[in-house]
């Protein structure tokens, strides 16, 4: 699964879920972080 992000207002990506989630544990990534998955069209916050 590809997921990509928007991060100070630019996309990113792709991620795998296992970078996401040491992202998110480091305090990397925030509520205000937004992620979709390849093929999705909606983005929604990572947490």
């Amino acid at each position: 699964m590809k997921i990509f992000l928007v991060q100070d207002g630019e996309p990113d990506g792709p991620f795998t879920e296992e970078e996401i989630r040491a992202q998110l544990k480091s305090g990397e990534l925030d509520a205000g972080t937004f992620a979709t998955v390849e093929g999705m069209a909606e983005w929604k916050p990572v947490t």
